[in-house]
């Protein structure tokens, strides 16, 4: 029998795989069917006591054997426990399970310099702030180099001066630019300058110097605090305001040279962060929160915090954030930039430095580099050093030195992960999955609320629709077996109609559809899979 159900399963598989008029239900149902064939058929009969009578004569001569041959070499002599004979094999290291999950590549560079600060990374390049003389502590200057690496050719590409006599930092690179800060003094008066550089024409730019500054001359306000988003080009800094103890929060498009002041804050010490769809920063001490958005050129919110915030992050998905407890200590937390204060506290404990990517988070702590995958919610240490950054999937940090010694950089290329990497854990939070995506919501509800399907029983049953940047969209509903049934034509007659609603969106790629959040609920629900290509 096993064999006949072997081949039979052979024969079938070779016809799902070459003909197209099954769908993916139909060959999940064959498949199904199969196994559960297989697991019904008949076993051979075994009678247990001729089986039985063999293992006891068995024991005894070993028994009568041991007892004979531990006498002679002494065996019972010692109080020793006997050697294991196949002793159990060491698990993987931590970090090499990290590199095989983790990892895609790692990259070492040799800076030649003593000292560096202000890494920043994009795809193949590389730039950060160098120096090689010890800093001068009467005027505070470092004398800073900025420097620009390929790792592709392993090559210095570029280094730019200041042209103040003082120090080139807060560098930051994308696609298109590179931006930096050179500040010093100069005739016995301090001043900073921001630059920008196209790389495609490698024209620099003079976008903003201090004695613009109406404020120019505030003491709290020392350098501009540079951020630049990933792919829409613009430019975050601070300023001080003129006659008044507060900072200006600006933004600069690079393409069109448009500088818009988005808030004023007394908070001297804010720090804003940009991606290419919002602005975030710390107010009111550190104990307010405040998302700006960059489309609708407005303060989505306010929201206060029981401790003080510190240096948050975002990357258009996720916001990331330090804050200090009420034991002193301080803890990492993350939550979706779009969908309320779910917050997920990912680390507690010494945190020196901190950054968002596009998929991880990654941290130092006890010169430990920690990173968080957002979609896998897993967290690994990948290494050791100080200062990480990161900016898509690319992360760089400072490796561990003697005083004296080069600073040297550690890069590495980090997997991204794909939904289908978590596809088969179960829960899927899809508030915490892409953005809600309206369009797609209001196609499938039409199909729900449709008299000549199931006469409308499933209207009112779909909880969200959700799209990501990859084109993934998770479809979440209320669990509707018992409204329709389990009827093999209608669940293949329903979720064509609703592949049909949900791919006339064209970013839409791949489709998961749930059950209140559980992937695995539908594809139960329909003994097939829950998965569907474009």
């Amino acid at each position: 029998m096993d064999e006949k159900l072997k081949g039979l399963e052979e024969k079938l598989d070779n016809v799902i795989s070459q003909d197209d008029y099954f769908t993916e239900l139909d060959k999940h149902r064959i498949r199904n069917g199969i196994k559960k064939m297989k697991s019904d058929a008949p076993a051979k009969r075994f009678n247990p006591l001729p089986a039985f009578l063999t293992a006891i004569s068995i024991c005894a001569f070993l028994v009568i054997l041991g007892g004979i041959a531990g006498k002679e070499i002494g065996l019972f002599a010692t109080e020793e426990p006997p050697q294991e004979i196949n002793p159990p094999v060491s698990l993987p290291t931590e970090e090499a399970v990290d590199i095989e999950n983790f990892i895609w590549n790692r990259y070492t560079i040799e800076t030649g310099k003593k000292e560096v600060h202000y890494q920043d990374i994009h795809g193949d390049t590389v730039i950060w702030s160098g120096s090689d003389k010890v800093p001068d502590s009467d005027s505070g200057s470092f004398d800073f180099d900025l420097f620009q690496y390929n790792l592709k050719t392993q090559q210095f590409d570029e280094t730019f001066q200041s042209e103040i006599a003082g120090e080139l930092s807060d560098g930051q690179v994308n696609d298109e630019w590179i931006t930096w800060v050179d500040s010093g003094t100069l005739d016995g008066e301090y001043e900073w300058r921001i630059y920008a550089l196209n790389r495609s024409t490698n024209e620099k730019n003079l976008i903003r110097f201090s004695k613009q500054v109406a404020g120019y001359g505030n003491p709290h306000i020392v350098n501009p605090r540079l951020s630049l988003s990933t792919r829409e080009n613009l430019l975050t800094w601070v300023e001080p305001v003129a006659g008044e103890d507060k900072v200006a929060i600006q933004v600069y498009d690079l393409d069109t040279r448009e500088l818009v002041t988005v808030d004023e804050t007394t908070y001297m010490e804010t720090f804003p962060q940009i991606s290419d769809h919002y602005l975030v920063w710390s107010d009111y001490g550190g104990y307010e929160f405040v998302k700006y958005s960059l489309d609708r050129r407005q303060v989505d919110s306010r929201t206060g915090n029981k401790f003080e915030l510190m240096f948050p992050k975002v990357n258009d998905e996720y916001v990331v954030w330090q804050e200090k407890t009420e034991t002193s200590e301080t803890r990492l937390v993350v939550m979706p930039v779009e969908f309320g204060r779910k917050e997920a506290e990912v680390f507690n404990g010494d945190i020196n430095s901190f950054d968002i990517g596009k998929d991880f988070v990654i941290w130092e702590s006890g010169h430990k580099i920690y990173v968080y995958s957002l979609m896998r919610k897993e967290i690994k240490i990948i290494g050791e050093g100080e200062f990480p950054s990161i900016r898509g999937n690319m992360a760089i940090w400072q490796l561990p030195k003697e005083g004296g010694e080069d600073s040297v950089f550690q890069v590495v290329e980090l997997k991204a992960p794909e939904l289908t990497d978590v596809e088969y854990g179960g829960i899927i939070d899809v508030d915490e999955f892409g953005e809600r995506n309206l369009r797609i919501e209001s196609e499938v509800e039409t199909v729900l609320a449709r008299e000549d399907l199931f006469d409308a029983r499933l209207k009112d049953t779909l909880h969200g629709a959700y799209l990501n940047n990859e084109g993934i969209a998770v479809v979440d509903f209320q669990h509707f077996g018992e409204l329709i049934g389990a009827a093999w034509a209608d669940q293949a007659e329903l979720i064509a109609v609703l592949n049909e609603a949900v791919f006339k969106s064209p970013k839409v790629k791949k489709i998961y559809y749930t059950f209140n959040g559980d992937n695995n609920a539908f594809s139960d629900w329909t003994e097939g899979v829950n998965v569907f290509l474009r």
